[in-house]
């Protein structure tokens, strides 16, 4: 047992491909990739001993966060473990009532931080609505996903352009001085083996090829699937959203 790994997280935001990615890590053996662990129902989604479990590892997380951090994430592993991280959310752990997690990542240089961005934020609005709607995260069948139209409101969508854009910017000058990564989701999808590759050089892993067996959950062009594209690309014509709507 050993704890003389990296130490890495996964920075995003939902619906950026972080679910992906977490996958692609995981199927490498010297790696441990964990969830969103400061999502409140994290422990909700394991098999327990007991009813009582969930509540305490979450009681502990909330109140001991650095603790928890120490002991449940960045713990001892097996001697082949070289890398170990999770994946927060920008607007996670931020009301955590002990402990500064933010802070304590961006303090302990040897942290380092994978930040994945989606740079098309109108995709990332729509797969964000398409999942509260179909209750599907992550699938491995087609089968298993329901191709459905919407309408978005666009205050609504620009609210979201905003909000995540701020948080993009925020982060990358909070980590400034951290050893980070920032990396695309596009350019995940085009040439995944050479990013793969560019990931595992920044863990410092040995190089081998990485697989998921996860599918992507929209293939429908947006000007399909949204039945009020049209409106939604004139509303953003003059604005610095407008590239989104390049079909």
């Amino acid at each position: 047992m050993n704890k003389n790994y990296q130490r890495f997280i996964i920075l995003s935001t939902y619906r950026s491909g972080t679910v992906w990615l977490l996958s692609l890590l995981n199927s490498h053996p010297m790696v441990r990739a964990y969830g969103e662990c400061f999502h409140p129902s994290y422990f909700n989604r394991f098999p327990h001993r007991s009813a009582l479990e969930p509540w305490l590892f979450a009681h502990v997380r909330d109140c001991f966060p650095l603790i928890f951090l120490r002991h449940h994430i960045y713990k001892q592993y097996p001697n082949h473990v070289r890398a170990v991280g999770f994946k927060l959310m920008y607007t996670q752990a931020i009301n955590c009532r002990a402990g500064h997690i933010w802070t304590w990542l961006r303090d302990h240089r040897e942290i380092k931080i994978i930040h994945l961005k989606r740079t098309n934020l109108l995709a990332s609005y729509v797969s964000t609505i398409l999942t509260l709607k179909t209750n599907i995260i992550m699938a491995t069948n087609q089968a298993h996903i329901h191709q459905i139209r919407l309408t978005i409101n666009p205050q609504e969508c620009l609210k979201y352009f905003m909000i995540v854009s701020t948080h993009q910017r925020y982060y990358d000058d909070f980590f400034q001085n951290s050893d980070m990564l920032s990396i695309t989701y596009e350019s995940m999808v085009t040439n995944k083996e050479k990013r793969s590759a560019k990931i595992l050089d920044f863990l410092q892993l040995q190089q081998k090829p990485l697989a998921s067996s996860l599918i992507k959950l929209n293939t429908t062009p947006l000007p399909y699937l949204l039945k009020n594209y049209t409106e939604l690309k004139r509303y953003f014509q003059k604005t610095e959203w407008s590239k989104f709507f390049l079909e």
